[in-house]
Protein backbone atom coordinates (compact mmCIF):
# COMPACT_ATOMS: atom_id res chain seq x y z
CA UNK A 1 0.00 0.00 0.00
CA UNK A 2 1.38 3.39 -0.94
CA UNK A 3 1.47 6.33 1.44
CA UNK A 4 -1.21 8.12 -0.59
CA UNK A 5 -3.56 5.12 -0.40
CA UNK A 6 -2.95 4.85 3.33
CA UNK A 7 -3.78 8.56 3.70
CA UNK A 8 -7.08 8.11 1.82
CA UNK A 9 -8.10 5.14 4.00
CA UNK A 10 -7.06 6.75 7.29
CA UNK A 11 -7.35 10.55 6.85
CA UNK A 12 -7.42 11.31 10.59
CA UNK A 13 -3.95 9.83 11.03
CA UNK A 14 -2.56 12.45 8.70
CA UNK A 15 -4.13 15.34 10.56
CA UNK A 16 -0.74 15.82 12.23
CA UNK A 17 2.13 16.11 9.78
CA UNK A 18 4.68 14.36 12.01
CA UNK A 19 2.96 11.01 11.28
CA UNK A 20 3.82 11.34 7.61
CA UNK A 21 7.45 11.39 8.69
CA UNK A 22 7.19 8.41 11.07
CA UNK A 23 5.37 5.91 8.85
CA UNK A 24 7.97 5.69 6.04
CA UNK A 25 10.70 5.00 8.63
CA UNK A 26 8.77 2.36 10.61
CA UNK A 27 10.69 -0.55 9.00
CA UNK A 28 13.89 0.84 10.58
CA UNK A 29 12.60 0.34 14.15
CA UNK A 30 13.99 -3.21 14.52
CA UNK A 31 17.44 -1.96 13.53
CA UNK A 32 17.28 0.73 16.21
CA UNK A 33 16.34 -1.90 18.80
CA UNK A 34 19.31 -4.04 17.79
CA UNK A 35 21.76 -1.20 18.18
CA UNK A 36 20.32 -0.22 21.57
CA UNK A 37 20.54 -3.81 22.81
CA UNK A 38 24.31 -3.68 22.53
CA UNK A 39 24.32 -0.68 24.88
CA UNK A 40 23.10 -2.79 27.84
CA UNK A 41 25.90 -3.07 30.35
CA UNK A 42 27.16 -2.90 33.93
CA UNK A 43 29.70 -0.38 35.14
CA UNK A 44 31.58 0.03 38.39
CA UNK A 45 34.42 2.28 39.39
CA UNK A 46 36.34 3.25 42.50
CA UNK A 47 38.71 6.07 43.40
CA UNK A 48 41.34 5.77 46.11
CA UNK A 49 43.32 8.73 47.42
CA UNK A 50 46.99 8.53 46.52
CA UNK A 51 49.25 11.48 47.34
CA UNK A 52 48.06 14.55 45.43
CA UNK A 53 45.61 12.61 43.33
CA UNK A 54 43.55 9.48 42.89
CA UNK A 55 44.01 5.92 41.73
CA UNK A 56 40.86 5.26 39.72
CA UNK A 57 39.82 1.69 38.88
CA UNK A 58 37.01 1.10 36.36
CA UNK A 59 35.18 -1.84 34.77
CA UNK A 60 32.50 -1.91 32.05
CA UNK A 61 31.00 -5.30 31.20
CA UNK A 62 28.14 -6.63 29.12
CA UNK A 63 26.66 -10.15 28.81
CA UNK A 64 29.50 -11.11 26.46
CA UNK A 65 32.28 -10.16 28.87
CA UNK A 66 34.39 -7.30 30.16
CA UNK A 67 34.80 -4.38 27.74
CA UNK A 68 37.14 -2.13 29.72
CA UNK A 69 39.06 -2.89 32.92
CA UNK A 70 41.68 -0.26 33.74
CA UNK A 71 43.38 1.50 36.62
CA UNK A 72 45.44 4.68 36.50
CA UNK A 73 46.48 7.65 38.59
CA UNK A 74 44.88 11.07 38.04
CA UNK A 75 45.94 14.35 39.64
CA UNK A 76 43.61 16.17 42.00
CA UNK A 77 42.86 18.87 39.40
CA UNK A 78 41.45 16.49 36.77
CA UNK A 79 37.77 17.05 35.93
CA UNK A 80 37.41 13.74 34.08
CA UNK A 81 39.03 10.36 34.67
CA UNK A 82 39.50 8.66 31.28
CA UNK A 83 40.01 4.93 30.70
CA UNK A 84 40.81 3.72 27.18
CA UNK A 85 41.64 0.52 25.34
CA UNK A 86 41.71 -0.60 21.69
CA UNK A 87 37.89 -0.80 21.57
CA UNK A 88 36.86 2.48 23.18
CA UNK A 89 36.91 4.85 26.11
CA UNK A 90 35.15 5.62 29.38
CA UNK A 91 35.09 9.14 30.87
CA UNK A 92 34.18 9.30 34.57
CA UNK A 93 33.21 12.76 35.89
CA UNK A 94 35.08 14.07 38.92
CA UNK A 95 31.93 14.08 41.09
CA UNK A 96 31.59 10.32 40.38
CA UNK A 97 27.86 10.63 39.68
CA UNK A 98 28.00 10.29 35.89
CA UNK A 99 30.16 8.95 33.11
CA UNK A 100 30.06 8.36 29.38
CA UNK A 101 31.49 5.80 27.03
CA UNK A 102 32.10 5.04 23.39
CA UNK A 103 32.81 1.53 22.17
CA UNK A 104 33.52 0.07 18.74
CA UNK A 105 32.75 3.37 17.00
CA UNK A 106 29.41 3.94 18.81
CA UNK A 107 28.95 6.78 21.29
CA UNK A 108 26.54 5.57 23.97
CA UNK A 109 26.25 8.92 25.74
CA UNK A 110 26.13 9.78 29.44
CA UNK A 111 24.96 7.47 32.20
CA UNK A 112 24.30 8.09 35.89
CA UNK A 113 25.38 5.68 38.60
CA UNK A 114 22.60 3.80 40.40
CA UNK A 115 24.59 4.12 43.60
CA UNK A 116 27.63 6.08 44.76
CA UNK A 117 29.07 5.33 48.21
CA UNK A 118 31.89 6.64 50.36
CA UNK A 119 34.32 3.98 51.51
CA UNK A 120 35.55 3.43 55.07
CA UNK A 121 37.79 6.52 55.22
CA UNK A 122 35.02 8.87 54.02
CA UNK A 123 37.16 10.17 51.13
CA UNK A 124 37.45 7.24 48.72
CA UNK A 125 34.35 6.45 46.64
CA UNK A 126 32.83 3.53 44.78
CA UNK A 127 29.98 3.53 42.22
CA UNK A 128 27.89 0.97 40.35
CA UNK A 129 25.17 0.98 37.71
CA UNK A 130 23.18 -1.45 35.59
CA UNK A 131 21.82 -0.13 32.31
CA UNK A 132 19.27 -2.23 30.42
CA UNK A 133 18.45 -0.35 27.24
CA UNK A 134 17.13 -3.45 25.48
CA UNK A 135 13.97 -3.90 27.56
CA UNK A 136 14.97 -7.34 28.86
CA UNK A 137 15.43 -8.64 32.39
CA UNK A 138 19.10 -7.70 32.15
CA UNK A 139 19.30 -6.06 35.59
CA UNK A 140 17.48 -8.77 37.58
CA UNK A 141 20.85 -10.02 38.89
CA UNK A 142 21.69 -6.53 40.17
CA UNK A 143 23.01 -7.53 43.62
CA UNK A 144 25.04 -10.45 42.28
CA UNK A 145 26.70 -8.36 39.55
CA UNK A 146 27.30 -5.41 41.92
CA UNK A 147 29.08 -7.69 44.40
CA UNK A 148 31.06 -9.35 41.60
CA UNK A 149 32.05 -5.90 40.35
CA UNK A 150 32.97 -4.48 43.76
CA UNK A 151 34.69 -7.46 45.35
CA UNK A 152 36.21 -9.32 42.40
CA UNK A 153 36.66 -7.23 39.26
CA UNK A 154 37.73 -3.95 40.89
CA UNK A 155 40.11 -5.78 43.25
CA UNK A 156 41.66 -7.64 40.29
CA UNK A 157 42.03 -4.34 38.40
CA UNK A 158 43.69 -2.73 41.43
CA UNK A 159 46.08 -5.70 41.79
CA UNK A 160 46.96 -5.64 38.08
CA UNK A 161 45.41 -9.07 37.42
CA UNK A 162 42.65 -7.69 35.18
CA UNK A 163 43.67 -5.19 32.50
CA UNK A 164 41.56 -4.98 29.35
Amino acid sequence: MTLEAFEILFPTLFKYSFLTMIIPYAPLAPLLLLSSASASHWACYKKRMSGLGWNVDAVIADPNGILIAKTSWHNDFADVYTKTNHRGRMDIRKDFRSWSFAMDGNDYGTFYANEVSNLHNGVDKIAFGCYDTSGTDYCTQYDYIRNLCYYTWLEQVKDGKLNI
